[in-house]
């Protein structure tokens, strides 16, 4: 019995501490990182809710961003928590990032600055 409630235990762990992964679409194509409707969730297909991806709130999610052509603007800090932040050509702008793991690939770019971004063009 007690092996039993072991393995069942074992594999309701194993099930909670998998991690689970947003990847960038841009779908909103307002290129606001903090934009959940950006991302999706690689287990269930859908839009992650409201609040899993704010400024300076654990984001405890692998998050993984490819061949995106604009930047990608992150108006806030990044706080990865537990998760990490995969780059992979593409450009991302942040003010700043903390925790987690993050891992740039080929022709991924973190841009850190303290001043917002802002798109304007003289002419």
């Amino acid at each position: 019995m007690k092996n039993k409630i072991f393995t069942i235990s074992l594999i309701c762990f194993s099930i909670l501490s998998y991690a689970q992964q947003l990847n960038w679409t841009g779908n909103v194509g307002d290129n606001d990182f903090f934009n959940e409707q950006n991302w999706v969730n690689t287990a269930t297909d859908q839009t992650p809710s409201s609040g899993t991806i704010d400024a300076g709130v654990n984001i405890d999610f692998d998050l993984q961003i490819q061949n995106y052509t604009e930047t990608i603007v992150a108006n806030g800090s990044i706080d990865l928590g537990s998760g990490s932040l995969s780059l992979t050509s593409t450009n991302l702008f942040a003010e700043s990032v903390s925790g987690g793991n993050i891992e740039l690939n080929n022709e991924g770019y973190l841009d850190l600055s303290s001043e917002p971004f802002s798109k304007q063009c003289n002419y």
